[in-house]
């Protein structure tokens, strides 16, 4: 990732130092804070909106009613297991 991406995660905040044309850049020291940091950031940008997703299509109809009822129960599982990946 680039600096700009991790700043956006939260992960690294930029310092600026008066008198100075540098920009300084740090993070936190506790790793498992910087890695539930991570796990929160994927959860929203990744999981969440697939979990969104998967509860507008779970109640989907069609004329294959053999077929509409293993996607439904796909889907339903899937979104139903989305709790297990929360941090």
């Amino acid at each position: 990732m680039n600096m700009r991406g991790l700043m956006d995660w939260g992960i690294v905040k930029k310092e600026l130092k008066a008198g100075e044309r540098k920009e300084y850049f740090y993070t936190g020291k506790d790793i498992g804070e910087l890695a539930r940091q991570v796990a929160r950031e994927r959860r929203k940008r990744e999981i969440e909106p697939i979990v969104r997703v998967l509860a507008e299509v779970r109640n989907v109809t069609g004329n294959d009613k053999k077929a509409t009822a293993e996607f439904k129960k796909v889907t339903s599982e899937l979104h139903d297991f989305h709790p297990k990946l929360m941090v």
